[in-house]
This record gives structure tokens, sequence and C-alpha cells, in this order.
């Protein structure tokens, strides 16, 4: 007992195990696919031989039909309907007896259309009047004729082709044939009101043929005896069966897992043929397969299991050296090394022992080096930061001093300076609220009023359903109102006026629109900035603040939003802004101080 515990916690039993696993997963999963795309295949191909099989069955069976449709319509070529049936009281016995045989004749013309055509009878309506030719001499008993049953089918179509299902032959004396008729009525083709509405019938055509015709088919196709052939119409009526079981349902609903239906159109008939194919071959070939699959896999695993075992003992002692070097790397020496000399795999695996310590250490350094760099970045990061704030500082600095030399405007243009600076260099949020960006772009208008030395001017108007807490992008305004003054106003003799105007819209959009009173442009030029703005145009030259304001916002918002403009010779340009409202800011950039 002692001796199996400590077997079960050697190295030799684990590398046995392992060995067995590894080598047992792989062959049960190769076995697996391989009997999968081998049973896959079987099934694959016989059932690509079932289809073909339906698809040949289907494409005779309507032949046969046709043909029989074609025998059908003999007597309208043999103009039989002008006289051949007549039942004119008058005419006497000599002309009857002409009518007769012409009847007849017609009829053996009928029967010997094909092969599989055992009787034509001919029923002429006046009289009913029985008229047949058969190939044997069989005697027709007339009271067992079925003519009520088939003249009521045939008469719901009276103009088409009636299929009858196969029956036995029991009104012809000592014969028990399996047939299956095919009746056609004969139409007044003289009258052609017949043609259209009500058929003027004169007769009715029946003509039967052997079912070995659709057996002799079969055998073709070579059918296991377990397999089964319905034909139906298109009400769905049963016309020949071939081993049907008794008392067996509809093949179509049935769900018998050990079968499967086969169902190909007949178009002629608007029917079909239907083949249950029973599958006890093929689950007995497949049974035969994955017996054989089994019985390998068995010699397989008792070869692995005695080849494990063999090579387990061969590398469980150099295995072991190693499991014992390794616990010494457990606890942190990494100064250890595993000396086998050997050429073969367990030697490989000590000298990837030696060189993976090695490695580590060297990871180790690479890491603490690593370290040292992020914080080297960080360092830099914090450098980063007090640039812009000494730049702040001395901007403050020269602000002082103007304001102690009494040059109060210069302090003031500092200040303004410095706020402008704070706000275009902090990389905060792309979405600021409608108030910061009217701070900034007033701001901004104060150094324009100190330069332009008053002569131009800003109109603020906002609407009283925008609040100035609703979010806009970021320096999308003020770009707006510096190319109204460079392109608009500066070419202007004169004084000029920028007005602002925000309003909200009805579709939860905000309009802004910067327009000014300077020298304008003609139409060409306006369609031309329109053209490039809706296909979000990004300019190459210094002039960029409308391109990259409209960019930004297709970018951020989507491409129903954007800039457009409207613009006449010496009267003035409006851009209209449209964006969507942000009604909550998080806002982290810092607003300037100077206020409106």
């Amino acid at each position: 007992m002692g001796g199996w515990i400590k077997l079960r916690g050697s190295i030799f039993l684990k590398f046995s195990a392992a060995f067995i696993i590894v080598g047992l997963i792989p062959l049960f999963i190769i076995s697996y696919l391989s009997l999968q795309a081998l049973t896959s295949q079987v099934e694959r191909q016989t059932n690509n031989s079932i289809n073909q099989m339906v698809v040949y069955l289907s494409q005779n069976i309507d032949g046969i039909f046709r043909k029989y449709d074609e025998a059908s319509k003999i007597m309208y070529l043999e103009n039989i309907a002008s006289g051949l049936f007549s039942t004119n009281q008058s005419i006497d016995i000599t002309e009857e007896m002409i009518l007769n045989r012409n009847t007849n004749d017609f009829l053996r013309t009928v029967l010997y259309s094909d092969r599989s055509i055992q009787d034509a009878i001919f029923v002429r309506k006046a009289d009913n009047k029985v008229f047949r030719q058969s190939r044997d001499n069989k005697s027709l008993n007339e009271t067992q004729l079925p003519l009520k049953e088939w003249t009521e089918k045939i008469m719901e179509k009276p103009k088409e082709l009636a299929i009858y299902p196969a029956h036995k032959q029991t009104y012809f004396y000592k014969s028990n044939k399996e047939v299956i008729t095919i009746g056609r009525n004969l139409i007044d083709i003289s009258n052609l009101n017949s043609l259209n509405s009500n058929a003027n019938v004169i007769g009715t055509l029946f003509i039967t043929a052997d079912t070995k015709v659709f057996t002799d088919l079969l055998k073709d196709v070579q059918l296991s005896k377990n397999d089964q052939i319905y034909i139906y119409d298109e009400n769905g009526d049963t016309l020949f069966t071939l081993n049907q079981k008794a008392g067996e349902d509809s093949p179509i609903s049935s769900k018998d897992k050990h079968t499967s239906v086969i169902e190909r159109d007949i178009p002629f008939i608007n029917g079909k043929v239907v083949l249950v194919d029973s599958k006890t071959d093929l689950i007995q070939q497949i049974t035969r397969i994955k017996a054989s699959v089994m019985l390998v896999i068995i010699i397989c695993i008792l070869s692995l299991i005695i080849l494990s075992m063999a090579v387990s003992r061969m590398f469980s002692k150099p295995i072991l050296l190693i499991m014992k070097q390794m616990k010494k790397v457990e606890s942190g020496n990494l100064d250890v090394r595993v000396n086998i000399k050997s050429k073969d795999e367990v030697g490989k695996l000590a000298q990837g022992f030696n060189q993976m310590i090695e490695r580590l250490k060297s990871f180790i350094n690479e890491a603490y080096i690593a370290e040292i760099k992020q914080k080297q970045t960080e360092l830099n990061a914090l450098k980063s930061q007090i640039r812009p704030h000494y730049l702040y500082n001395t901007l403050e600095v020269v602000r002082m001093k103007a304001v102690y030399n009494d040059d109060n405007e210069v302090a003031d243009m500092i200040h303004v300076l410095s706020n402008q600076m704070k706000y275009v260099i902090d990389y905060g949020e792309e979405i600021v609220t409608i108030d910061t960006e009217l701070s900034h772009l007033d701001d901004y208008f104060k150094l324009i009023k100190v330069r332009f030395e008053d002569k131009v001017d800003l109109k603020i108007h906002i609407g009283s359903e925008v609040s100035l807490d609703w979010g806009i992008h970021k320096l999308s305004i003020q770009p707006l109102v510096e190319n109204a003054i460079q392109h608009g106003i500066k070419p202007k003799i004169g004084n000029g006026l920028v007005e602002l105007t925000i309003n909200k819209m009805d579709n939860d959009s905000l309009v802004i629109i910067v327009s000014d009173d300077g020298v304008g442009m003609n139409e060409q030029r306006v369609n031309e900035i329109n053209q490039r703005l809706s296909e979000g145009y990004i300019s190459t030259n210094r002039s960029v603040g409308m391109w990259n304001v409209n960019e930004r916002i297709k970018t951020l918002a989507g491409n129903e939003y954007g800039l457009t403009i409207s613009s006449k010779i010496n009267v003035g340009t409006s851009v209209r802004m449209v964006i969507p409202i942000v009604r909550e800011v998080q806002e982290k950039n810092v607003k300037s101080t100077s206020g409106r």
C-alpha cells in the first residue's frame, strides 16, 4: 500500500500519464474527425445518388405521361369529331358498321402508339356505347367497368387530361393485371363556343397502361427492398406505389429517423414523385466502419501505454534532477545549472532549462531598466506641464511691468493674450460651454478693437431658448469671426460690423450665424466654397480656420452638420453653422476670467 502511495506521487507515473493523455487526445480527435469525415462522405455520396435517382425518375415519369397525353390526342388528328362517332338515327346499318369499323381502327392506332398501353376504350356520350381494343383477347364485363367514377372525375375539368390511380382490371374476365388509366374527352372542335366555355363533349377516351412501365423504370435505379416509391397527382392523391408497407401513412408526413424522404416535381401533371429511402443499409455500413475504427483505437491505446511506460522509465531519473534544480530556482536562486551532457531530448531539456534561467535573469534586468525609463517619462511629463506655466508666469511679469509703468492698455492686452493662450494651449475637452467659447471670443475681440482702432464692432444675439451652459465645439466661433474680419471687413473702406446670432432649431440643433457687412463674394465663389464644405475639404494653405471648423464638426457630429455660406458683392457675407445640442458638459479647461 505504501509503495503505491509513493508511486502515485512519483514523476514516473505522472510522466507516463502525461504521455498517455497527450497521445490519446490527438488519437481520439483524429479518430473522431476521420470517422465523421468518412461517415459524412458516405452519407453525402448516398444522398447525392438518391437525389440523382429521384431526378431521373421524375424526368422519365414526366415523359411517360407526356407520351400518353400525345396518344390521347390522336383522335383529334384522325378528325373523328366530324362524324366518326355520330349517333344520327337516320344512318342505316351499313353506315353504322362503317363508323364502328373506323372507331375500332382509331382505337387500334391509339393502342399500338405505345407498347405499355394495354387497352383503348371509347365511350360515346350520346348513347353511352362502349368501343374498346385490347392487346390480349380479354372479354370485357361492362357492368364492372367503373365508368361513373371515371366520368365524374374527368368532367370536373373536361378539357384536361385525367389520370386515375393504379388499380386491378377486374372489369375484364380472368384478368388481375394492375394498370393505370388515362382519360381525355373528345370535344366538338367544329363549335367555337365549346372551346371557350361549356365544352361540347362527344365522347371520352380511356387508355389503360400496364404499371410495369413504372416498375421497369424503377429497376433501372436499383432500389433496395426497403425503399418505397410514391407517385402523386396535383391533388395529392396516390397514382402508383412500390413496396408500400401495409397500414403506412403518407411518407411526406412521416418523421422516422431511420428513413429520409426525397421528392421531386412531375411538371406535366403538377404532381410529384416521392422516394422513402430506408437508411438501414447505410446504418449497417456506418456501424461496420465504427467497429473497425474502435478496434484500431484499442490497439493504439495498448501500444501507447506500453511505450509511454518504457519512455517514462528512461527519462524519470534525469527529470528528477531537473525538478530538484527547479525547486532551487523557486526559492530565488538563479545561479543553479543542470549538468546533463546527453544529446537526446532530456539533454536538450536541461540545456533549455539553463537557457531559461539566463533569459529570466536578463528579463529581470530589462524590467528594472523599463521601470527606470517609465519614471523618466513621468518626469518629462511633469516638465512639459512646467513650461506653459513658466510662459504664463513670464507674461504675468511683463504685464505687471506695464502696470508699474502706467501702460494699462499694454497690460490689458497682455492679460487678454495670456487668457487666450491658456484657452488654446489647454488640451481639455473638445466640447465646452457656449459661455466659455463666448468668453474666449470676447478676449479675442478686445485685441481686434485695439488693432483696428475701434473701427470694427461686434454684436451678439442669443435666442431666449438657448442656454449658455449648452455645449459647443471648442474654437468654433472665433475662427469664423476672424475670417469675417480678415476677408470681409479688412478690405472694406470704413468701419465694419460683425454680428453673431445663436438660436435653437426645431430638430434639437443649434444654428450659429456669423455675418459681416464687408466686401462680399460673387455667386460663383460662394458655390465653390459651399461645394468644398459639403465634401469635407481640408485646406493645405494658411487659411485653415473655416475649413478646420467644418471638418471637426462633421467628424464629431456627422455629415448632416457643418458650415454653409451666403454672400453678395458689396453687401456682406454670412456663415451658417449647424451643430447638435449638447445639454450636459463636463468641462475640464479653465474659463477666461475677463468676462464679456
